[in-house]
């Protein structure tokens, strides 16, 4: 071999292979390769000499690239315990929409616009409201009039609010006496929906008898 063959310098073969990269955005990689490939030629090639400003350029990429890798690392991190919580079954926030399709597996009697909904549950007629904005929805189907509670006692019913009615209310709105369920919608699940129908109805129903949503009552603290 030649004794004063010579490799082409750093810079030009960079210059050479950094069309074949630059698309990709790894020349900083491809000058660490070229690097590497000139170091383990230099000892086998006289001509083939690293100098000082080339080995400074190449330890710079080095410390970008292991600066990216770890960057790639942590997103490569939150995107898998992101999926592993979806995965998981991470709850889904329900909105006017996803309460409609809720609703559609219970009741087929819907009538009405998003947010602004009647029912029929059974044989109980109720309505379903919700504010997207403020994040609250509610159930309500009518007892009677305002009179039923004072023929049932005002704190009657307040003591089966507490003990018998669980997640749903007796409540007095524009002389009327309501079953009335309250949850933030956000948050709702089918599972709740289900229970909260359930319970409405039966408060409607279980009025002047046992004023009771479930056959769960809690005892007396005393």
């Amino acid at each position: 071999m030649d004794a004063n063959f010579s490799l082409p310098s750093f810079s030009g073969i960079c210059g050479l292979l950094q069309n074949l990269s630059v698309s990709t955005g790894q020349f900083p990689l491809t000058r660490v390769v070229v690097f590497v490939v000139c170091l383990a030629l230099q000892g086998m090639l006289p001509g083939c000499v690293v100098s000082q400003s080339t080995h400074d350029e190449a330890l710079q990429d080095i410390q970008s690239l292991q600066a990216a890798n770890r960057t790639l690392r942590t997103a490569l991190d939150t995107a898998q315990v992101q999926r592993k919580r979806a995965e998981q079954g991470s709850p889904v926030q329900t909105d006017n929409r996803r309460l409609r399709e809720m609703l559609s597996r219970s009741v087929t009697d819907i009538r009405g616009k998003a947010g602004v909904w009647e029912i029929q549950y059974g044989q109980v007629p109720m309505m379903v409201l919700t504010s997207e904005q403020h994040d609250r929805m509610r159930i309500m189907a009518m007892v009677g009039d305002e009179s039923l509670a004072k023929d049932a006692d005002l704190s009657f019913l307040m003591q089966a609010n507490f003990d018998r009615a669980l997640d749903a209310r007796y409540a007095l709105l524009q002389g009327k006496l309501w079953s009335v369920y309250l949850h933030p919608l956000s948050t709702l699940t089918a599972t709740e929906l289900t229970s909260a129908l359930m319970q409405v109805g039966n408060l409607v129903k279980t009025y002047g008898t046992t004023y009771s949503s479930s056959t769960l009552q809690f005892q007396d603290y005393k």
